[in-house]
């Protein structure tokens, strides 16, 4: 029927989804939120940069990377940052085209920028408001059921 809204496409079932979250508690708020939005996808958690850099740098990285990615990442983190992980990302045949999403409390412009430089997909603001944390939640699912996803090859 033309001009009939379509209906919302699913989420893609191949889509795995990396949180790069130092904050235990975000990890845990994120991991309900998709589970009460019905994203039933695989959810991998790590605590910062570096223990992503080792996930999908490492032998059991494949069932990660031979699917779409979408990673949800904070910037505030030990050891190795949202920025510098993006910075070591972007120079990887095998990651280089990851979609990424910002997941963070920074509301520095600086912070944006330089995320934007190295070709994030957005920039979403993380609120402690219960209501407006699963509006943005709902924004996320939306963007993940539209969005075509690149599959990622790990280069050695």
């Amino acid at each position: 029927m033309k001009g009939a809204i379509q209906e919302k496409k699913a989420v893609n079932r191949n889509l795995r989804i990396l949180h790069i979250e130092d904050d235990e508690i975000d990890q845990r708020k994120v991991a309900r939120a998709l589970s009460k939005l019905n994203i039933d996808l695989p959810l991998h958690s790590v605590r910062d940069g570096q223990e992503a850099l080792e996930l999908l740098r490492g032998k059991e990285c494949s069932s990660i990377l031979n699917s779409p990615l979408l990673i949800l990442l904070d910037l505030n983190m030990p050891r190795v940052s949202g920025i510098e992980f993006l910075e070591k990302i972007r120079k990887e045949p095998g990651l280089k085209r990851a979609v990424v999403l910002v997941f963070t409390t920074s509301n520095d412009e600086s912070d944006k920028m330089r995320a934007y430089d190295y070709n994030v997909a957005g920039y979403i603001l993380k609120t402690n408001d219960t209501e407006d944390f699963q509006e943005t939640m709902r924004v996320i699912k939306d963007y993940i059921s539209s969005v075509e996803f690149p599959t990622l090859i790990h280069a050695a």
